[in-house]
């Protein structure tokens, strides 16, 4: 059951081994000044025997130890070190409880259940651990890239990403979880963010300069136009290189198409006017401009991405033919959570981010939903106050009366029923009320009519 394969026991080959009684007699040998000679001139196997025994000043034994050698396995993880620990825990304790006093108190100690225990430490933690460690994926995204929105995605990603090296470990690699493992579920998360987190900050970072609105005919006389630049270059022997900044591949909204044009540089010389058109148009084609930026960062760090991948790779296949397993498998780790880092980061994390990707205007609609809704709570007697603040009255040459409101003058004839009541003109908004944008959405005002006289 304890599974011994050898001991190391001085008693065993020195007193028994002469044929001695045990426990010793005090009043028939002299049991202590033998066990000094002893440990001082004879070995123990390979050993001196004095590395097993204790002495007080006085020569007298007070302590000693035996090595036992198990058949366990070091690397076969915390559940054989433990099951093997509880075996010699059991067999103590029956030992010192049919012990006498003096030998009574007897215990056991190895590194198998040191390294058997941490790593059943280890593993119990992992989980709050590794959401430790997700969490500080999360804020480290929202810190570059400002948007919750996009934090969620890369962290998501992200999980995908360790599940991923899981299963590399525990199925490709055919390895038992041990501390190792663990380890390097936690330690390279933060090789698994790295490629997503360029990625996803390129997304967010560019800024769309300019968007137009073409009908097909356009569209294809435009492409038509392309072909035969790109064909003329060709016959010249020039190669032409399209980056980001030009116009995008466009977008379908109903019979018209949108052409845009994206630059790490955001255009400040364009008009109050072309900007709110650029946005009126964008928060119609929300699905093309999540399209365009997917690309647009695809273009400009999907070859950066590559070319780290390859050195990172190239860099870890050197621990790969090491004799000591624990940097072999440090090297295959780094080059599994590389190779699924790069995969993630090129394929689903683009195409998560064109169907589900933040806008530039995402949350303009909900803070003007809430503006609306503070103005909406406002008293009435405050806006009645300034209603009549508002308009100037003018006294006409046929007593009249004349008042101006935001460029509108009425002029009208004072009547009984105008004395008797209150009358307003209700001045509707100049655009739709569903409409986002800074200036695209005017509160209606109405016009409050005063007779005097």
């Amino acid at each position: 059951e304890l599974k011994v394969v050898s001991v190391q026991c001085w008693l065993k080959e020195w007193w028994t081994g002469k044929g001695e009684e045990w426990p010793v007699r005090p009043n028939v040998k002299n049991f202590h000044a033998e066990a000094w000679w002893y440990a001082n001139n004879r070995k123990t196997g390979p050993f001196e025997t004095i590395r097993y025994v204790w002495f007080s000043e006085d020569q007298r034994l007070i302590a000693m130890y035996f090595q036992f050698f198990i058949n366990v396995n070091r690397l076969g993880g915390s559940s054989s070190g433990m099951d093997a620990m509880l075996k010699w825990d059991r067999h103590l304790a029956a030992f010192n409880s049919q012990a006498e006093a003096p030998i009574k108190g007897a215990w056991h100690a190895s590194r198998v259940w040191t390294i058997a225990e941490a790593e059943k430490v280890i593993l119990d933690s992992t989980l709050v651990t590794l959401c430790i460690s997700l969490g500080c994926v999360f804020l480290g995204v929202l810190v570059f890239t400002r948007s919750t929105h996009l934090s969620l995605i890369v962290m998501l990603v992200v999980m995908m990403i360790v599940l991923g090296l899981l299963f590399f470990m525990v199925i490709i690699m055919s390895w038992k979880i041990g501390a190792i493992e663990v380890l390097s579920l936690i330690v390279f998360v933060g090789f698994a963010v790295d490629y997503c987190l360029h990625l996803s900050h390129k997304y967010h970072s560019c800024h769309i300069t300019d968007v137009e609105e073409q009908d097909d005919e356009d569209e294809e006389e435009e492409e038509q136009e392309q072909q035969s630049v790109a064909t003329r270059l060709q016959n010249i022997g020039r190669k032409s290189i399209s980056m980001a900044a030009g116009v995008s591949k466009p977008g379908k909204s109903g019979n018209h198409r949108v052409s845009m044009k994206i630059s790490d540089i955001a255009v400040t010389k364009a008009t109050t006017e072309k900007r709110e058109q650029n946005k009126r148009v964008l928060s119609k084609n929300r699905s093309a401009e999540r399209f365009e930026r997917s690309k647009y960062a695809l273009e400009r760090i999907g070859g950066s991405i590559v070319g780290s991948a390859l050195t990172t790779i190239g860099s870890a296949c050197c621990l790969l033919p090491c004799t000591m397993h624990v940097f072999f498998k440090l090297g295959a780790v780094v080059c599994g959570v590389t190779a699924y880092a790069v995969v993630f980061a090129l394929v689903p994390l683009p195409a998560v981010l064109m169907c589900f990707g933040p806008c530039g205007h995402d949350f303009r609609s909900i803070l003007e939903l809430l503006g609306r809704a503070a103005q909406n709570l406002m008293p009435e007697d405050e806006e009645e106050e300034d209603d009549e603040e508002t308009p100037s009255a003018l006294q006409s040459s046929t007593g009249c009366q004349k008042f101006i409101d935001e460029d509108h003058i009425l002029s009208v004839a004072p009547t009984d029923e105008l004395r008797e009541h209150r009358r307003y003109v209700l001045n509707m908004p100049s655009k739709g009320m569903g409409q986002v944008g800074d200036t695209s959405h005017v509160q209606p005002t109405r016009t409050r009519i005063a007779i005097h006289g």
